[in-house]
C-alpha cells in the first residue's frame, strides 16, 4: 500500500514522493496524541478533547488500513468492504494461531466511543449514564483511549513479527532505495 511518484520540474530538480496511507494515519495519530498530551486540560479542555478525538479517528483509520493491508498480503479471501474491523482483526488473530484471546476487547470501549462520536445519536446510549455526551467527555478526559491504544499497539507489534508483516512503512528508506535504483 505504498506508492512512489517522481516529479522533475523544468529546473531539473528531482523530487521523490512516497505515499503510504498506513504511515500517514500512524503519523497523524502520533501527532494528535502528542498535541493532546501537551495541553493542560484544566486550562483548555476543548483543545484537549479535540486532539484526543482527532488521535482516536486517526488510530482507527490506521488499524483499518493496516488490517486491510495485512489481509491482502496474507491472501485471505474476505470482502474488505463488507467485513467489520473486529472480524478483520479476528482473521489476523487466526493467522497468528497461538493468540486466541480477543485483543480487540481492549479497544471495545474506545471503538464504542469512536462510533458514538462518528454516528452520534443523542437518544441512544450504550453507557451507564443517560447523557452520552457527558459519558464521552469523561472518558476522553480520563485518558483511557491512549492506554488502550498502547496495549493494542503492543499486540500489533507481536503480530507483525510473528506474521512477518510490516506495521509501518519506512517511507524515508523506500525513497532512498528508489533514488539509489535510479542512480540519482
Amino acid at each position: 500500500m505504498t506508492g512512489i511518484k517522481m516529479t522533475i520540474p523544468l529546473n531539473g530538480d528531482v523530487t521523490i514522493h512516497v505515499a503510504s496511507l498506513v504511515q500517514d494515519f500512524w503519523d497523524d495519530y502520533i501527532y494528535f496524541r502528542q498535541q493532546a498530551e501537551s495541553v493542560d486540560e484544566s486550562k483548555d479542555l476543548l483543545l484537549y478533547k479535540r486532539y484526543v478525538r482527532a488521535s482516536m479517528h486517526s488510530y482507527f483509520s490506521y488499524i483499518e488500513c493496516l488490517m486491510n493491508s495485512w489481509i491482502t498480503q496474507r491472501g485471505l479471501n474476505i470482502n474488505l468492504e463488507a467485513t467489520s474491523l473486529n472480524k478483520k482483526i479476528e482473521c489476523i488473530q487466526n493467522e497468528k494461531g497461538n493468540d486466541q484471546t480477543s485483543k480487540f476487547s481492549i479497544m471495545e470501549k474506545a471503538r464504542d466511543i469512536r462510533n458514538d462520536i462518528t454516528h452520534f445519536k443523542p437518544t441512544i446510549s450504550k453507557f451507564k449514564s443517560k447523557n452520552t455526551e457527558i459519558e464521552i467527555m469523561e472518558w476522553l478526559m480520563e485518558g483511557h483511549f491512549f492506554h488502550d491504544a498502547d496495549e493494542f499497539t503492543n499486540w500489533l507489534d507481536r503480530a507483525s513479527k510473528e506474521l512477518n508483516l510490516e506495521r509501518n512503512n519506512d517511507v524515508q528508506k523506500i525513497a532512498e532505495q528508489y533514488i539509489q535504483s535510479l542512480s540519482i
